[in-house]
């Protein structure tokens, strides 16, 4: 009788396995988690940034990430890059002029100052390579004079600050109701 049980368990099992189930020997054990994303991959390196992390992108049609910091790069990062996770190349650089944290303080100050309200800013965003900031105006361009006052005002180099009219937001002249 033994034998019967012994080949009917394997059967069960066989059929299990082939059913996509765990198996005889499997069961209760938990399913492996899926491989992390380079999304996910990317915002570990982000977290392990430190004061120095300036901002990274990442290429998911190639896999890399390319990380950048000002000043050097953290030994951690660039153990964690020599291991190639998953297959993506981090590639880690200090090639940063400012920091992440330096470039959100101009970004708000800019946004939220009457100097950049004059200029007509709708937008202000720190550039992933920690080069500078990128300004969105609702008209054209501010000239030479407005971007050096601006730049002064910010703290940076006038070639730190690119510009782009936006031109999602259409300026429609004021109207009034109550005329032909």
């Amino acid at each position: 009788m033994s034998a019967l049980r012994t080949m009917t368990s394997l059967a069960v099992g066989a059929l299990a396995v082939a059913a996509g189930g765990f198996g005889v020997a499997q069961a209760g054990a938990s399913p492996a988690p899926p491989p992390p994303s380079i999304a996910e991959i990317a915002d570990h390196v982000r977290a392990m940034g430190g004061d120095s992390f300036a901002g990274l992108e990442v290429d998911p049609d190639k896999k890399v990430i390319t990380a950048r910091w000002h000043g050097s790069v953290p030994a951690k990062v660039a153990e964690y890059a020599a291991e190639t996770p998953e297959g993506i190349r981090i590639v880690a650089t200090s090639q940063a002029a400012y920091t992440r944290a330096e470039l959100q303080v101009v970004a708000r100050k800019l946004a939220d100052s009457a100097e950049g309200r004059a200029l007509g800013l709708t937008e202000v965003s720190v550039h992933s390579d920690g080069s500078g900031v990128r300004v969105g105006v609702t008209a054209d361009v501010p000239s030479q004079d407005e971007q050096r006052e601006l730049a002064r005002f910010a703290g940076l180099p006038a070639s730190a600050i690119t510009y782009e009219a936006d031109v999602n937001l259409v300026n429609l002249p004021a109207t009034r109701i109550d005329q032909d």
